[in-house]
């Protein structure tokens, strides 16, 4: 089931979805949320900045982008300081291969088994935690999916909820960014590489030793299908985001989460979905692009949450003894 071909969640409309500037609305956060929030980011390393240059220890040089998986107008122009590094790179590596590798693939999908239910239309219980179930709901409606855990493995309804909805209004007409990012860099010369094969989220996810993970996904995934009033929201995580406060951006979403489930459960759900998204997957990312980051012109465009953090990728590149230096692109916040 392509994200492509998914009708927007039913309140997510093309009103609610349009942002048209980069600008913090007045109301996206009160006072006290804001010195929260800015006082959690501070305990986050490396949580300002989206661009950022590796330097291998024999002096080669390589760039690190976080993207937002976005395909709004307003979230298109890419900073020139990244346009150069595309136009010379030899790789671009995003989070995992864009292209299929079979034509068969485009027939019979070899995952559709990680997907599917062998028992389809028996009574299931929904995975999700009542106080975020009937967003989920409204949430999968909107795709035309009444109770789709009758029918869909709980990765396959972890798979969808990371698709975001509003990229449904301009899909076939914008390609969200990190598409936007590899595109130009193959036009370039540059080959693409994925840093982790298609469908690994699928399969991994499916281990029984993944199964807490999984859960955390779910339900810090679900609890975003908050139904949206106005765009306010949406225009301040994408202000945000330019800005290049990524550790203010994590701080906000963790506020959120406690104000949905609580304060332990959120930090249960939010460790068990990052000790997978964003540490199990940044080491493997790392080590398997280490030996083309000593070569050098490599560009990493990979989700924005992916830098910041104790296991976040900058730190990681730098434990290995690569050089790691943010470049303050337009628009972004000094410090």
């Amino acid at each position: 089931m392509s994200a492509a071909n998914l009708q927007a969640a039913a309140w997510a409309t093309r009103a609610v979805c349009e942002v048209s500037e980069l600008t913090l609305p007045p109301q996206w956060a009160s006072e006290s949320e804001r010195r929260e929030i800015t006082a959690r980011a501070s305990a986050i390393p490396n949580g300002l900045g989206r661009f950022w240059q590796i330097t291998a220890p024999n002096g080669a040089r390589s760039h690190l982008y976080g993207t937002k998986h976005s395909n709004a107008r307003v979230m298109l122009d890419l900073p020139p300081e990244l346009e150069e590094a595309l136009a010379r790179a030899r790789i671009i590596a995003t989070e995992s291969e864009r292209r299929l590798s079979q034509r068969r693939f485009f027939r019979n999908d070899p995952l559709d088994s990680l997907r599917w239910r062998n028992s389809r239309g028996t009574a299931q219980p929904a995975p999700f935690e009542a106080e975020i179930l009937p967003w989920v709901r409204t949430f999968y409606s909107g795709m035309g999916l009444s109770q789709p855990w009758t029918i869909l493995t709980d990765v396959a309804l972890a798979d969808l909820l990371l698709h975001e909805p509003c990229n449904d209004f301009n899909a076939g007409v914008f390609p969200i960014m990190d598409d936007l990012i590899l595109l130009e860099g193959l036009l370039a010369g540059a080959e693409e590489r994925g840093l982790e094969p298609q469908g690994l989220f699928l399969t991994e996810l499916s281990k029984p030793a993944r199964k807490e993970e999984l859960h955390g996904i779910l339900q810090v995934f679900g609890a975003y299908t908050q139904p949206r009033r106005d765009s306010a929201g949406r225009q301040a995580g994408m202000a945000l985001y330019a800005q290049g406060r990524l550790g203010e951006m994590m701080a906000w979403d963790t506020l959120y989460l406690e104000e949905v489930f609580g304060v332990e459960r959120a930090q249960t759900y939010l460790e068990a979905a990052d000790s997978y998204l964003l540490r199990d997957r940044n080491a493997l990312w790392v080590k398997g692009i280490e030996e083309e980051l000593l070569n050098g012109d490599v560009v990493m465009a990979v989700g924005a949450f992916h830098l910041p953090g104790e296991t976040g990728l900058v730190a990681l590149l730098r434990a290995r003894g690569f050089t790691v230096e943010r470049i303050m692109v337009a628009g972004e916040r000094e410090r």
